[in-house]
């Protein structure tokens, strides 16, 4: 969450895709508050496999270290 907040600030972000068992496997707080760190961009839930499959085209990646379950997340430049 504190690495996509500070993202927001110095990156134009135009689409998120998170995997649909992210909202399954977590608290209604913790979807909430991704939710709201996503204000403004549209959000494609879409199911883990099918995500993946995303990952080798992606130009940079980062690793956190969060252990929310599903939360990673592929963000688009505007």
């Amino acid at each position: 969450m504190q690495v996509l907040k500070a993202l927001r600030g110095n990156f134009v972000i135009g689409h998120f895709w998170m995997a649909e068992e992210f909202r399954e496997n977590n608290d209604d707080a913790t979807v909430k508050a991704f939710a709201k760190a996503q204000k403004g961009a549209p959000v494609n839930f879409e199911p883990h496999e099918e995500f993946k499959k995303r990952v080798p085209s992606a130009i940079g990646l980062i690793r956190t270290g969060d252990t929310t379950q599903y939360a990673n997340i592929i963000l688009e430049s505007a």
